[in-house]
């Protein structure tokens, strides 16, 4: 007998199926590799100081908007595309247009 789920179970299923904690995860990985850049850099090239808190503040707030984006825009059963798109595949030459 299947067990009825709580609400946050529930989201959390949904989340995983909506792949938004992926998305979180490649987002964090972009954003730990581009601040070890920066650090490295802003000694090596003479950087100022301050270029990388400009660069670290943009990031971090923009990583809810990408949450945020991922929900419904990373779905397992929808494609984003226009209404009028066609796409032909060529069997010998692969996908053309």
């Amino acid at each position: 007998m299947a067990k009825p789920q709580g609400k946050l179970a529930a989201f959390t299923a949904e989340l995983r199926r909506r792949r938004v904690f992926r998305a979180a995860a490649v987002y964090a990985g972009v954003v730990l590799v581009l601040i070890h850049i920066i650090d490295g850099a802003v000694g090596y090239l003479r950087i100022p100081e301050w270029m990388g808190t400009t660069v670290i503040i943009p990031v971090l707030l923009g990583f809810p908007i990408a949450i945020g984006l991922a929900w419904p825009l990373i779905s397992p059963k929808r494609v984003l595309c226009a209404p009028d798109a066609t796409l032909r595949v060529d069997r010998e030459q692969g996908i053309g247009p």
